[in-house]
């Protein structure tokens, strides 16, 4: 478990969120997270990368990062996390944020559009990417994110706040 208070880097904001991360087959976990997943081609690609882990569904809190002025930085939100012994999410933790109504709730009182970047990130087709979701007031999916373009005010980095409970596999 991270140790203390744990403050946002400047320029950032943080919340805190629990979730029920589920082992479901790559394709219904990625279809639980939203219709319009089926668009982003490198997502199925990914899945073959990223099975199932043999532990039951498990309840998670996690922290997510933002930058609400934009400006923010993949490495940087990661170098942070390790300051705060964060651990790193999976691509299946962030389908489990994706898929919570409660996340939904809280984060579209003040924003049209959320994205959710996993923490841990792979070679993708277009250079150093992460699983990510999205959600707009009407629509919702998953995709793969180039973690150079991560850090607008929408878009979330997700850490895992029991450092133990780390995301599996890398991705």
């Amino acid at each position: 478990m991270s140790k203390g208070t744990i403050t946002p880097p400047e320029g950032g904001r943080i919340i805190r969120i629990s979730a029920l991360v589920e082992q479901l087959p790559w394709k219904r976990a990625v279809k639980r997270v939203g219709d319009q997943s089926v668009g982003d081609e490198e997502i199925w690609k990914v899945g073959r990368k990223n099975p199932r882990s043999k532990s039951k569904a498990e309840k998670k809190k996690f922290i997510l990062l933002c930058y609400p002025r934009g400006g923010g930085n993949f490495e940087r939100a990661v170098s942070w996390a390790k300051e705060n012994r964060l651990g790193m999410t999976s691509a299946r933790d962030v389908f489990a944020i994706g898929a919570d109504k409660k996340f939904v709730l809280r984060t579209f009182r003040a924003v049209q559009i959320c994205t959710v970047i996993a923490s841990t990130s792979f070679s993708g087709i277009d250079g150093r990417s992460s699983c990510s979701v999205w959600r707009s007031r009407r629509r919702k999916g998953a995709g793969v994110m180039l973690i150079e373009s991560f850090g607008d005010a929408d878009e979330w980095i997700a850490f895992v706040e029991d450092s133990e409970a780390q995301g599996e596999n890398g991705l």
